[in-house]
């Protein structure tokens, strides 16, 4: 029943491995101690939008997709624009997630769910800055995008992961 200082950190490891730290401090303190620092919610993100199902955090993933030693959240909301889906980028910075995303990624296929999944890839292409995968398990390969419907018959939702540098 006693209240102590504490925190939580998301810190790399050497090996370019993100670990959550948990710090507490007290005195006269009785083990075993239990920590609960997310009593309350620090951050949200809810889409204002008149659609229903947008799905939004669907998929989340933390990445540092900008490379300056802060996380960043990757949200995935894969019923918005008429299930087209999109992927919104929150940066991280010292005073915390911004409230706005920095980057919105857009799905292009009515229907093809575009941010379903979201994931850190790591840094596929060695540029130091880690890298977005988005998933959208209902996308078309023959769509016609010109008249927004299937071309020519073809089989549907064989699905696609998307990959975007950091």
């Amino acid at each position: 029943g006693k209240t102590l200082a504490a925190e939580m950190r998301v810190e790399p490891t050497e090996d370019g491995i993100y670990e959550v730290q948990l710090i507490a401090s007290g005195s006269d303190l009785t083990y075993p101690v239990t920590i609960d620092p997310l009593t309350a919610a620090q951050w949200s993100f809810e889409p204002s939008s008149d659609s229903f199902s947008l799905n939004a955090g669907n998929s989340v993933a933390g990445c540092n997709v900008n490379g300056d030693a802060y996380g960043d959240l990757i949200v995935g909301v894969p019923g918005a624009r008429r299930d087209s889906g999109e992927v919104r980028i929150f940066l991280g910075s010292a005073s915390g997630l911004s409230n706005t995303p920095a980057v919105v990624l857009r799905g292009f296929q009515t229907g093809g769910r575009f941010g379903f999944t979201v994931a850190c890839g790591g840094d596929l292409n060695g540029d130091g800055r880690e890298d977005v995968l988005v998933g959208a398990p209902y996308y078309d390969e023959n769509w016609n995008i010109a008249v927004d419907t299937l071309a020519n018959n073809a089989d549907r939702d064989e699905g696609a992961v998307f990959i975007y540098y950091g």
